[in-house]
């Protein structure tokens, strides 16, 4: 295997990398070291939820709203012989790679909500920060395999197109013919480490907050949370790139991974939210 040239393939992509350390560094300081941020959910944590309420209901609603998103998602991916339409690729592309992954990690703490039967909005929000992120870890996961594989292992350049051209637009990059799956793939890593770093954080704020309210957490039940949700958001990443890629495998491997992965990336969801989390 040829030797991977890191200088020549991230040439005249420092603002890049200097994005992704700043916004790994200021989001680990943010969840660690700032103070009043724990404050602002302690504060939150006054507004209490139960099933008495009517507010209550919204979270049965969600769950519904939670199941018709990924059935949609679902759907388009199985209708892979319409790709080929612009519109269609962009409704496939926000599901599939963005609302579907987070209907997915939400369905943890919506479970959770339903199953304990009451919450505070502080800690609430903190369970759907963190099950968004593993969700989203999950699609960053699917393009370092995506652009991977596009590249022969990131050894060969390989332009993109309108699929590339909102991510280097946004860093300054303009020429087209410098939108390759290589960067994108490797700068994906910074993004996934990023999201399972913040989500890991999110949960353990989580869980020593609800210490505080004499909600104590055994650590094998905390760990087990995490495995689960790493787990599912892994397994998700294996999935979406096997319907992000149906020319690499027969119709049969397809479908089959796209409606039994699915399936198990909701269920490692749904049982965190359900047994896990306490």
């Amino acid at each position: 295997m040829t030797e991977v040239n890191l200088a020549e393939m991230l040439a005249g992509t420092a603002n890049i990398l200097a994005f992704y350390i700043i916004l790994f560094g200021g989001t680990i300081l943010i969840l660690i070291a700032v103070r009043p941020v724990d404050k602002i959910f302690v504060r939150l944590n006054r507004v209490h939820v139960t099933r008495e309420q009517r507010l209550f209901v919204l979270n049965y609603i969600m769950i519904a709203g939670l199941i018709a998103v990924i059935v949609t998602t679902v759907v388009l991916a199985a209708l892979k012989e319409f790709r080929g339409d612009y519109w269609f690729f962009m409704a496939f592309s926000f599901f599939s790679f963005f609302l579907g992954a987070i209907a997915l990690g939400w369905l943890a703490p919506y479970v959770h909500f339903v199953k304990v039967g009451d919450y505070h909005v502080g800690n609430g929000i903190l369970l759907l920060l963190g099950s968004a992120l593993f969700g989203m870890c999950g699609v960053n996961l699917h393009d370092v395999l995506w652009c991977g594989t596009a590249t022969d292992w990131f050894q060969n350049k390989v332009i993109g197109g309108y699929d590339l051209q909102g991510y280097f637009t946004f860093f300054q990059i303009a020429d087209p013919t410098r939108w390759d799956y290589r960067v994108m793939g490797f700068y994906m890593i910074f993004q996934a480490t990023i999201e399972v770093n913040a989500a890991l954080l999110l949960f353990h704020k989580y869980f020593k907050i609800a210490e505080t309210q004499a909600v104590a957490t055994p650590r094998r039940r905390e760990l087990f949370t995490y495995v689960l949700c790493l787990a599912a958001s892994t397994l998700l990443g294996l999935v979406e790139f096997v319907f992000d890629s149906p020319w690499l495998f027969t119709d049969v491997q397809y479908y089959a991974t796209l409606y039994i992965g699915i399936a198990a990336v909701a269920c490692l969801f749904a049982i965190a939210g359900y047994s896990a989390i306490p």
